[in-house]
């Protein structure tokens, strides 16, 4: 089976489904008592969703290079790795680097999105479903991401 592969089928679904009940429940806690959310403010769609872009790129950057070494050293995918190669500081600032620019990426967008639609606002079971939905589908890729990006380690 092929790092990609191994991503594919049984890391990235893992990570989807994680994401998408811790999300849903971080939202449904924080709002259940709200009418409606804005997009700036506080609450709002940016205080839900920039801490989850930064620590889901993060998070699942590092775990899934983690991942992809775990299933390299067991000989599950990809070629072997030799034991004792240094891989965490690597996988840290990887997933440091692409959370502090995914969170950056979508400060631009949010801000952009009000500028062109002022006052928008989304009940609380829509932020629900947006950011459990969308913490499923990044976590999915970035954790494949991460898988594949562990062939780099021992290079």
């Amino acid at each position: 089976m092929t790092l990609w592969q191994y991503g594919l089928r049984i890391t990235g679904p893992l990570d989807a489904l994680i994401n998408l009940a811790l999300n849903g429940t971080i939202v449904w806690y924080f709002a259940r008592g709200d009418v409606a959310i804005p997009l700036l403010g506080s609450p709002s769609v940016e205080a839900f969703l920039t801490p989850m872009f930064f620590l889901l790129f993060t998070l699942a950057t590092f775990f899934g290079i983690r991942n992809g070494v775990t299933a390299r050293r067991k000989g599950w995918a990809g070629e072997p790795l030799v034991p004792g190669v240094r891989w965490a500081r690597w996988a840290w600032r990887r997933g440091l680097l692409l959370g502090l620019l995914a969170a950056a990426v979508f400060q631009v967008a949010i801000r952009l999105i009000n500028h062109a639609v002022p006052q928008v606002q989304v009940s609380p079971r829509t932020m629900i479903v947006l950011q459990a939905g969308l913490s499923a589908l990044l976590g999915y890729g970035v954790q494949v991401a991460g898988v594949v990006a562990s062939r780099r380690v021992g290079r």
